[in-house]
């Protein structure tokens, strides 16, 4: 599931990407103006199609941080609550490289 998303925003930043270097190539301006409404279309129609996964994935952090906060409390700062907590930290590692990896399409 957020493989997925990942894979998704990854190519539309490739996307963008190549538009950007081919428009630094073209010759014809109309033609890379019409280029580039397509790619906003079809940037606009994965976003809207990838919105729900993107919500529920703040929901999920929303709860998985109270809950890996009170693991920690309730374990303490030892070495052997690391396993209990690592679970959730990875996955939070996770959905921030997947958040950046959105925003850095509109970065571009």
């Amino acid at each position: 599931w957020t493989q997925s998303m990942l894979y998704v925003c990854q190519a539309l930043s490739a996307l963008v990407d190549r538009f950007c270097n081919e428009l630094a190539d073209a010759s014809d301006i109309s033609q890379a103006m019409m280029r580039w409404n397509t790619l906003q279309a079809v940037l606009l129609k994965s976003s809207c199609t990838i919105e729900r996964s993107f919500i529920s994935m703040l929901i999920a952090v929303a709860f998985a941080v109270p809950m890996m906060l009170g693991d920690f409390m309730t374990l303490g700062a030892r070495w052997q609550s690391l396993p209990a907590i690592l679970p959730g930290v990875l996955t939070l590692a996770l959905f921030v490289r997947i958040f950046v990896v959105a925003a850095s399409i509109t970065d571009k």
